[in-house]
């Protein structure tokens, strides 16, 4: 069963003297008669209503055409093909000079069209109304911007020339676009975004021809199974293995046919950065560079900001985010962070020590100032000290008191930053602003189990004591006699 489409005039075609003919100084295109925007339609003012278009098809042959809704078709196979038309007439007299314009659009291509229709008559009819042309199967056909004129009295002979006052404005048509009948042509498009292992595929059905509507049977995985009965399904695969999508579409009569297409899986979007960070120089600012693959170009970017620049400079202190959107809609996020920049610190990690036994509190280390490489290599040599100061770095020992034998002795290394007024790295007299100090420490045990040895012998020496004081004779003698 055919839709049927009324329209004011027997639209498009009728004719003995049919020709397709080019637009000349002669032959004017009338519906650009008036003026913008709408020129034609407000030119003319059409009151006819005495023609049905009941359907305009595609036929293999101009006599006696046969509409093909009724068939299947192979999408991308050509065919030479003629567009016909069926029409019924309840006008009483015939009409002359009839002539339709119209916009001829092929899967968007648009050819303008100059057909002169000549005399039509009452009745019903078959005309031919464009063709021999290559129709490829799945292309849509449109006639849009449809204008038919035509006078009452005169001949089939074709009115040469013509302009926009010829024909009387109210002796016309504006038929509205028409879709063109063909056979059934399954076919649908896909695109999709991929996030990892996962493909998310938006299928698009371009199905056309036949005689919608459509009911729709999907297979995404080529399982033999129906896996989605909408239009415009949407499917998520692993894309990890490769699978098949199958669209069988069967129309109102009846009439089925199928197609299939291999999954190709759209590339990743991939968002890469380059982060130029603050530095140390007075008014530094950052940078983010943002280098963009995958998905499908072109690409649009909104930062957190406001800004839609793929790269962001001058930069302060803050968490940069920005969305990232293909040409299909696919989207990628991106973050980062600039954070504040530690130009000097004081940096301090103390060595750690083995124990050290010692026989005498003599043996003790008696250095009271290090170098930054001395303090470094005490102990385990495992000490730091950090190289970005921010001042100077001096480093001075001390021993705590003896205690007597088999006692434990601290030695206290202290690291004291001063302030460096002129910024000449050494402290000099008068800079004495503390703005670090630490302090590491190491344990001495002094273990004394060796008796003590006399290697001078003493002389004898007799001193009398008269009770006035006199000792230091004896004291002398015994400082000079190992004590």
């Amino acid at each position: 069963m055919k839709t049927k489409i009324t329209i004011s005039i027997f639209l498009i075609c009728l004719g003995f003297n049919f020709v397709h003919s080019q637009f000349t100084t002669n032959k004017p295109d009338l519906r650009l008669c008036g003026t913008a925007p709408n020129y034609y339609q407000d030119y003319y003012n059409c009151t006819s209503n005495n023609y049905t278009l009941d359907d305009v098809f595609l036929s293999l042959t101009d006599v006696n055409g046969v509409p093909l809704n009724n068939t299947t078709c192979t999408p991308g196979v050509p065919e030479t093909m003629y567009v016909m038309l069926n029409y019924t007439s309840n006008s009483n007299s015939n009409i002359n000079h009839a002539r339709m314009f119209a916009d001829l659009i092929i899967d968007g291509v648009v050819t303008p069209l100059n057909v002169h229709l000549g005399t039509v008559a009452p009745g019903s009819g078959q005309r031919l109304l464009y063709g021999p042309f290559t129709w490829v199967c799945g292309q849509e056909m449109i006639l849009d911007r449809i204008l038919i004129v035509w006078k009452t009295n005169g001949n089939n002979t074709e009115l040469i020339p013509y302009n926009c006052s010829t024909y009387n404005k109210s002796q016309c048509e504006f038929p509205t676009s028409v879709i063109i009948t063909a056979p059934l042509a399954v076919q649908f498009e896909y695109s999709g975004c991929t996030n990892g292992g996962i493909s998310t595929i938006n299928f698009d059905s371009t199905t056309n021809g036949g005689t919608p509507p459509y009911s729709y049977a999907w297979d995404f995985d080529s399982n033999g199974t129906t896996d989605s009965t909408q239009e415009n399904p949407i499917f998520n695969y692993n894309n990890s293995s490769s699978n098949t999508a199958t669209l069988t579409v069967t129309d109102a009569m009846g009439l089925t046919n199928t197609f299939s297409v291999p999954i190709v899986y759209p590339s990743e979007v991939i968002v890469n950065a380059n982060v130029q960070g603050l530095t140390c120089i007075l008014g530094s600012t950052a940078s983010i560079d943002l280098t963009i693959s995958g998905g499908t170009a072109p690409y649009t970017v909104l930062w957190n900001t406001g800004a839609t620049s793929q790269d962001l400079s001058n930069l302060g202190i803050g968490t940069y985010s920005a969305t990232i959107t293909d040409a299909l809609g696919c989207i990628k996020n991106y973050s980062t962070t600039i954070s504040a920049i530690v130009c000097c610190e004081f940096l301090v990690t103390c060595p750690t020590f083995s124990p050290i036994s010692l026989q005498c509190y003599d043996l003790l280390p008696q250095a009271t100032s290090l170098t930054e490489l001395e303090f470094e290599a005490l102990g385990n040599g495992n000490g730091i000290i950090g190289n970005n100061p921010c001042g100077v770095i001096q480093i001075t020992a001390s021993n705590s008191a003896y205690l007597g034998c088999n006692t434990q002795v601290t030695r206290t290394y202290t690291i004291t930053e001063y302030l460096d007024t002129n910024d000449n790295g050494i402290r000099d007299a008068g800079e004495n602003t503390i703005l670090n100090v630490v302090t590491c420490s190491q344990i001495f045990t002094i273990n004394d189990t060796t008796d003590p040895t006399i290697t001078t012998q003493a002389s004898n020496l007799e001193v009398q004591c008269d009770g006035a004081g006199n000792t230091a004779q004896l004291n002398a003698w015994l400082a000079s006699n190992g004590g």
